[in-house]
């Protein structure tokens, strides 16, 4: 259970507060124009728009090859709308006489729980 606390916490964290100058480096490093670096990444970057042609390919492959972080306020603001407890459903899988209490201790309850 500690480690679902400690991915909600720092979902929670993302609306909380703004990203480190470090992780933004970061984010930046890992841009989308890296997926070309290979055939197969060049075809799943592509397929993606292939699958769900809601723009013109010229505007996709642009928007792929940005290589700059959304503005913080931006980032925060989705956070904010679609990061919330409210939004989010966990799903475990074991042992539902151990996980029950163990989400019902942590706060994350209830339990929805379904059997195969």
């Amino acid at each position: 259970m500690d480690a679902v606390q400690r991915i909600l916490k720092e979902l929670n964290r993302l609306g909380q507060e703004p990203p480190s100058a470090e992780e933004i480096r970061a984010a930046e490093a890992r841009s989308s124009i890296f997926q070309f670096a290979t055939i197969s990444g060049s075809a799943n970057a592509l397929s993606g728009w292939a699958l769900t042609p809601t723009e013109p390919i010229d505007h996709y492959l642009e928007r792929l090859f940005v290589n700059k972080v959304p503005p913080i306020a931006d980032l925060q603001r989705a956070a904010n709308t679609y990061l919330t407890a409210d939004a989010m459903h966990v799903v475990l899988v074991g042992d539902a006489a151990r996980l029950t209490p163990a989400l019902a201790k942590a706060g994350l309850g209830p339990a929805d729980v379904v059997s195969y």
